[in-house]
Formats: structure tokens, C-alpha cells, sequence
């Protein structure tokens, strides 16, 4: 009996959870969960590389080349995030963005303050929600995150890596993004980019 009740309450939870899938794509930043016991200062204790993302406006092939330095406030509720990458996969117009980020009051939820500079003469001001989905803290992490500016919105799912020289396999990120409704098809990869970063 205890056996079908197990049985009986996990096919409950895993219908559930399926009913609920990770969304993104929408016209405005989607409700989303973050974990509950999210760990910002062993998170962002490290830096993380982006592998795998939803496709985007500003996120393509050529842009996927994303290599974020981080570092947690000594008052451990600010976050420094600094990042860089060239257009089109090449040498030259090279973006920088620097990010102010705070731990919000939401549980897996951070907010950062990003500004993007590049060769050009660019000058942009965005807003990111990101929201911490699932990480183990030593190698992977799933984020959905909002980005908002005066012109535009739009949104992604990430998957990042610690080693920045490690591209998962697809099963690998296969078993990451699953369970949250998505498929390896809504994705693209870095490992399909010329990154020149360095």
C-alpha cells in the first residue's frame, strides 16, 4: 500500500511540475520560480560561462561568446558582474558591459543594472531580472532572466558552466533543461561559435 501511495503521490508531483514548464518568449518577463534556497555568495563566488541559450534578439551565434566575471559584495548583498564579447564572433567592435547587481527579497531572484559600451560608441542602459532556477553550484546553472530597456524587452533561458572551456554534451543539457518543459531544439550552443573572447 505504502508502494502505490509513493507511486500514486510522485506521479502527482511529476504531472504537476510538467503542467508548469519554464517559459520565456512572451511580451513582457514571465512568472518564474527561482529556488528557494538559492546561495548567492557560493554562486557568484566564481565566474560562469554561457554554453546554451534560447535565441534572441540579442543573443545569437554571434553574441553567445559570454564569459562573466563575478564577484559578491563584502556587505554580501551586492554583486559586480562584468562581461565582454565582439560582434559576430570576430575581432573587432568589442561590446563591455559591467552590471550593479542586488539580491532581492525573492528567493532566487537577483537584480543588476547593466550598462554596454562598445567600439561604435554605444552607450545602453538595461535592467536584468535573473532568476536562479537550478544550479549545483560547482558546474552547471539554469537561469531565466528579463531583460528590460526604454526601447525593448525580451527574455531567454541560460544555461551556464563554471569552466569556461567546457562544452556539455547535448544529453548533458538534455538532463538539465527537461524538466522544466524545454527541448535542446529551442537552444543554441557555443559550441557552434567561433569565440574570441581572449
Amino acid at each position: 500500500m505504502k508502494t502505490i501511495t509513493a507511486v500514486l503521490f510522485f506521479g502527482i508531483l511529476t504531472y504537476a511540475f510538467a503542467a508548469n514548464p519554464l517559459k520565456y518568449g512572451g511580451t513582457s518577463c514571465q512568472p518564474t520560480t527561482g529556488m528557494s534556497d538559492f546561495n548567492a555568495l557560493k554562486f557568484f563566488s566564481q565566474s560562469w560561462s554561457l554554453t546554451h541559450s534560447t535565441r534572441s534578439v540579442r543573443v545569437t551565434e554571434s553574441t553567445i561568446c559570454r564569459d562573466y566575471e563575478l564577484k559578491m559584495g563584502d556587505d554580501g548583498s551586492t554583486i559586480d558582474v562584468k562581461y565582454g564579447y565582439y560582434e559576430n564572433g570576430g575581432t573587432r567592435n568589442r561590446y563591455n558591459i559591467h552590471c550593479n547587481g542586488t539580491k532581492s527579497g525573492t528567493p532566487g531572484l537577483s537584480n543588476f543594472d547593466c550598462y554596454l559600451t562598445n567600439e561604435r560608441g554605444e552607450d545602453t542602459h538595461t535592467h536584468i531580472d535573473a532568476y536562479f532556477i537550478a544550479t549545483n553550484y560547482d558546474n552547471y546553472c539554469l537561469v531565466y532572466r528579463c531583460v528590460t530597456s526604454d526601447e525593448k524587452f525580451e527574455d531567454n533561458v541560460f544555461v551556464l558552466y563554471r569552466n569556461k572551456d567546457y562544452i556539455p554534451s547535448d544529453e548533458e543539457v538534455k538532463r538539465i533543461i527537461e524538466p522544466y518543459g524545454l527541448g535542446l531544439e529551442q537552444f543554441i550552443s557555443r559550441k557552434d561559435a567561433t569565440c574570441t573572447n581572449n
